[in-house]
């Protein structure tokens, strides 16, 4: 998992994560909500050229006058990134020029991580799932097993055919069910195959049947779209029971 963050509270939901080393970049990403150190390393550089021009004197003004400087140099070019030009920095108060500063970098962020997302096929469940990269509920879910099993089949690296066939060089259509001969993805290990139709019908008894939800809404809500709260029971139950369910099968042929 090449993802480079510091401090205690990245490493303690990086350990919730237990994710397999292959799991997208993104993924990971996008379920903690959090930006790469290096865009965190810009933003903070640039609160600190707001913070420079306000005591420009010896070396201070020599290092925001010299654009052939490695310092002023880069900054010019992550301010470019960002479409701000550097004088702009002037006539802003500090925290105008940081509200600035962070709704630019979110744009071109969530940008850049959707543009990644949609190049990986790996992410096709995910895209569906998720469409802005803020911290996922499910992290906080009781059940660590949950919290990982939710993350693999979030992610697209997981146990199913559809995965593993790929390591096969296998078609997608040749990814099928050993149950029922059909692909066997995500939405068919939580909402279609039949050996798992117990499973779902008490969960669904668990849950509010007032509350009625299309098939969509209810994919997303399975795989930790939902509080924690009896959502999550049901959620824990259904996801943990039917990952058993197919093991135990799956030693039988």
């Amino acid at each position: 998992m090449r993802v480079r963050f510091r401090g205690k509270v990245f490493g303690k939901k990086l350990i919730n994560f237990s994710a397999p080393t292959r799991t997208a970049n993104e993924a990971v990403l996008g379920d903690l909500g959090w930006w790469e150190l290096k865009v965190r390393q810009d933003k903070a550089r640039l609160k600190l050229l707001r913070r420079l021009m306000d005591y420009e004197g010896g070396y201070i003004r020599n290092l925001l006058s010299d654009d052939d400087g490695d310092w002023l140099r880069y900054t010019d070019k992550v301010l470019n990134c960002l479409d701000i030009n550097r004088e702009v920095a002037r006539y802003l108060d500090e925290k105008q020029w940081r509200g600035l500063l962070t709704n630019r970098t979110q744009a071109a962020e969530e940008k850049r991580w959707r543009d990644a997302m949609g190049r990986k096929s790996k992410l096709r469940t995910y895209r569906t799932v998720k469409d802005k990269r803020v911290f996922e509920p499910y992290l906080n879910f009781d059940s660590r097993r949950t919290r990982t099993l939710l993350t693999r089949l979030r992610s697209g690296t997981n146990f199913l055919r559809i995965e593993k066939g790929r390591y096969e060089n296998e078609a997608v259509e040749d990814r099928v069910c050993y149950w029922c001969d059909k692909v066997e993805d995500e939405r068919h290990l939580l909402m279609e195959c039949d050996l798992y139709n117990d499973v779902r019908d008490h969960v669904q008894e668990m849950w509010d049947k007032e509350t009625p939800q299309d098939k969509n809404t209810a994919f997303r809500n399975l795989l930790g779209g939902m509080k924690v709260g009896k959502e999550e029971r049901g959620i824990t139950h259904q996801i943990i029971n039917s990952t058993k369910m197919r093991e135990a099968f799956l030693k039988r042929l």
